[in-house]
């Protein structure tokens, strides 16, 4: 029987573990040591020509090679041995007790917290292998192997590529499973630490809704997919969606690096209690004072045609740079605040014109006069914008409202902009303005019985934010911000119903950046007679929040 074979006079081997595309994993011991150990024996089929023979065997030893400058990282499965047998190569490894997360995901997805510690892991993994030079182009589940003390470990670098390697490959062949590959390698450009990263998101996407968001049931329609379709919306990822799309992106460039990557999933981890509430129902009322919304324009023959030789250029195997293919038209606005005012149409959302002056001065509010360095317009992109993403640049610490009541900011942070206590709808309007992080603050009126929860949320630019205004103005609920202690604290404990609140809610666009508010009574009930005192308090927030607050803006 092949499991007791002796490997190089030294591999016992016990039984075999795993299989894949390239090759079989045995569990084995070894009996110079006495400890156990997993061996790979490189998968050769008797079709291969001796080209294609001579490559396997270059390749077992680059990934040994490759993975030997990392054994000693906790979240790369350590490579100690490579030896050839009959022609065969087999690779000693570390032996890692536990599954991958291919085998675990068929049972099913993974809970956030277990996909976010994932997340870590790998990013972890990557950071080591790409300062050593060494770029994976394999990360998907299958290769990812989840110990039994719950650590993610990176394995498999069998076609991983340092800086110095030389090409092994034919051109034109694709090397790896096209669902995982980043398009840029679809379209030639490989060797990138850039698409470890994609792949990264692809299969942290896989983990936490159970599916791979470009499989298809052809292997054309696949590497259709991975070119031109934009992954589906996560539904259980909550905090993490924001990680997970921004690694997802098409163009590498606007992929975030391992820091930034890093940075993201600590944001993801949001001190501030929230819970999700029922969206509010729609209004006719509030339609009929709505500034009219322009229609998106798209010739949509040439964009079809677009896609078409996208796929044609891919599928023929010429190499060139994919422009990525970006859907900005977002979902149409269904829902509007119940609680938002109807009485006054200018306050309820600020107009065409309005906006139009908004982008080239400053908000109305500021009176200090402009510095010769400071221009207006450069408020207008995210390359431009010197405006720190802190709640005391876009927030103030207190304002009044056109009724003369006092509000005091009573707690703030910088979080994701995309949480889990968003419906669905919002969720998916910002994850598609691909916003990375907002600033956020809740205010208390000196009585104690308004709480109003504001959100200052960057955009890459004035353009998209427009976009992402048009469509707020409709959108579900933001969820609740809660403050830690104080008026307004209780409303948000498991036991009440915010439903049952009066409240009002506006919407404001300035330069890149909207502004959402929500104002409660925070004795949660029903008195139409504090309306006008939450209008008035919700649309102050959003007139006082924004880039204003910064100093080097005036």
């Amino acid at each position: 029987m092949e499991e007791e074979r002796l490997v190089a006079g030294r591999y016992r081997l016990v039984r075999r573990v795993g299989a894949g595309g390239f090759g079989r994993v045995w569990e084995a011991r070894d009996e110079v040591l006495h400890i156990d150990v997993a061996v790979k024996e490189l998968w050769l089929p008797q079709s291969l020509s001796e080209a294609e023979l001579a490559e396997r065997l270059t390749r077992a030893t680059r990934e040994a090679r490759n993975a030997a400058r990392l054994r000693e990282h906790p979240n790369i499965v350590a490579v100690h041995d490579v030896v050839v047998e009959d022609d065969i190569p087999w690779i000693v490894m570390g032996l890692v007790g536990g599954k991958s997360l291919a085998e675990q995901l068929d049972e099913g997805p993974l809970p956030v917290d277990r996909v976010a510690r994932i997340a870590a892991d790998l990013l972890n993994a990557l950071e080591a292998a790409h300062a050593a030079g060494v770029v994976h182009r394999d990360v998907k589940p299958a290769n990812v192997l989840l110990a039994e003390n719950g650590t993610a470990l990176l394995a498999d670098f069998g076609i991983a590529v340092h800086h110095t390697d030389t090409a092994l490959t034919a051109t034109g062949m694709l090397i790896g499973s096209v669902e995982y590959m980043a398009p840029e390698r679809l379209n030639g450009i490989d060797g990138r630490e850039e698409s470890d990263l994609y792949s990264l998101g692809v299969t942290l996407f896989q983990a936490a809704e159970g599916t791979s968001p470009f499989r298809r049931e052809t292997p054309t329609a696949t590497l259709t997919a991975v070119l031109l379709a934009e992954a589906p919306p996560l539904s259980s990822t909550g905090s993490l969606a924001t990680l997970i799309t921004r690694l997802l992106e098409k163009d590498p460039a606007q992929r975030p690096g391992i820091a930034e990557a890093r940075a993201l999933l600590e944001a993801a981890r949001e001190p501030t209690r929230e819970l999700e509430r029922e969206k509010p129902k729609p209004t006719k009322k509030i339609e009929e004072v709505q500034t009219p919304r322009q229609p998106v324009k798209r010739n949509n023959d040439l964009w079809v045609l677009a896609m078409c030789a996208a796929v044609i250029v891919a599928l023929l195997g010429i190499s060139g740079k994919l422009d990525p293919l970006v859907d900005w038209v977002f979902p149409s606005p269904s829902t509007t605040n119940k609680a938002t005012p109807t009485a006054t149409p200018t306050a309820t959302r600020t107009s065409s014109a309005t906006r139009t002056a908004a982008t080239t001065t400053n908000p109305p509010k500021s009176t200090t006069t402009t510095t010769t360095r400071f221009n207006p317009a450069d408020l207008n992109q995210e390359s431009t914008d010197k405006t720190p993403l802190t709640v005391a640049a876009l927030l103030p610490s207190s304002f009044k409202d056109a009724k003369n009541v006092h509000y005091t900011r009573n707690s703030g942070s910088v979080r994701s902009c995309v949480t889990s206590w968003m419906d669905q709808e919002v969720r998916a309007l910002l994850t598609r303005s691909r916003c990375g992080s907002a600033a956020s603050a809740t205010y208390v009126d000196d009585s104690g019985k308004i709480l109003v929860m504001v959100w200052v949320v960057p955009m890459a630019d004035s353009t998209t934010a427009e976009t992402a205004y048009n469509a707020a103005s409709g959108a579900g609920s933001w969820g609740i911000l809660c403050p830690g202690s104080g008026p307004g604290a209780e409303i948000c404990d498991q036991n009440k119903d915010t439903s049952r609140a009066t409240r009002s809610g506006w919407v404001r666009q300035v330069n890149r950046y909207l502004m959402k508010s929500s104002a409660y009574y925070i004795s949660l009930t029903r008195d139409t007679g504090v309306q006008p005192w939450l209008d008035a308090a919700a649309q102050a927030s959003v007139r006082e929040a924004g880039p204003s607050n910064y100093s080097g803006n005036r």
